[in-house]
């Protein structure tokens, strides 16, 4: 890992960051920061924050896309784990 995400990821794991982004609140709070950082480095106005109004209003509709998907994903994912721990 990069060092500013092993500095960073106790920080994660403590204040249990992912567990947090189950709640759209907090994501829109991410995103205002992210955005936030994006202005400070780049004098850019990104806007980036406005994308939670997309998730809220189509909510249902990522969440269907997600149910199809997630599953696939565990699928690949076992199949890429079953292949690395047979070239071990």
């Amino acid at each position: 890992m990069p060092p500013k995400v092993q500095e960073l990821l106790p920080h994660m794991i403590k204040q249990n960051w992912l567990a947090g982004y189950a709640n759209l609140e907090n994501i829109g709070r991410a995103l205002t920061r992210v955005s936030e950082r994006i202005s400070m480095r780049t004098q850019y106005d990104s806007k980036i924050e406005l994308a939670i109004k997309n998730l809220e209003t189509g909510y249902r509709e990522f969440e269907n896309d997600f149910n199809v998907f997630f599953p696939d994903m565990i699928v690949y994912i076992n199949a890429f784990l079953s292949k690395i721990h047979t070239e071990v």
